[in-house]
């Protein structure tokens, strides 16, 4: 059985798109297991799963988004970048207050920590007391933590909470990524999944979607 892990979040509309192009017609978007081909299973997942499921071998590859990968420091091969949004992993801190020049100890919220760990200690700030929560970090700069390491995109949420940028740690890129040890069967399903992603790619963009 071949197992392939796809990303929900804002990417899901093309991970089901991906799904239905297997089926031949339109899936049932609520559902999160899809059986598509004889000995095949896709699951919609959480991207930061994806990576972590595929180092432990339960997945046999899959799409997410590269920050995960780094986060976890997995040691998985990515096959193909593909063009599907712009996010950024960065430092945020409120307006006209940045942390960086910040004399002292300060404290910081993420979904990231060992990303901002790294990030610190390769500017020799090891006096940053860092917070790990699920989401929503941005709402607790000022007033709890100084500041807060999370994926920015539009630039939306940091213009409603007052922060600035200060620094990004990692360019993001959503990424087909697999095992780096994989049998004949599994490869030859990964050399079709990359054409089958090329053709619904080019489907998509004659129709203006």
């Amino acid at each position: 059985m071949i197992r392939i892990g796809l990303p929900k979040g804002v990417v899901k509309s093309k991970s089901v798109s991906l799904i239905e192009s297997y089926v031949g017609g339109k899936v049932n978007a609520d559902r999160l297991h899809f059986s598509v081909e004889e000995n095949m299973d896709i699951y919609l997942l959480k991207h930061r799963d994806i990576p972590m499921m595929i180092n432990k071998g339960i997945l046999d590859f899959g799409i997410t988004s590269s920050e995960w990968i780094n986060e976890g420091n997995y040691d998985i091969k990515i096959y193909k970048e593909l063009d599907w949004c712009d996010t950024r992993i960065s430092l945020l801190s409120q307006k006209n207050r940045p942390v960086l020049s910040k004399v002292g100890s300060f404290t910081c919220v993420t979904e990231f920590p060992n990303t901002a760990v790294k990030y610190f200690q390769t500017i020799g700030r090891n006096d940053v007391n860092i917070q790990h929560v699920n989401g929503s970090t941005e709402g607790f700069v000022p007033t709890i933590f100084d500041c807060c390491v999370d994926c920015v995109e539009t630039g939306h949420t940091l213009q409603t909470h007052n922060l600035q940028e200060e620094y990004v740690m990692h360019q993001s890129k959503i990424v087909v990524v697999g095992r780096r040890q994989v049998d004949r069967r599994v490869s030859e399903e990964i050399d079709r999944f990359l054409e089958r992603l090329e053709m619904n790619y080019e489907i998509h963009s004659v129709n203006g979607m």
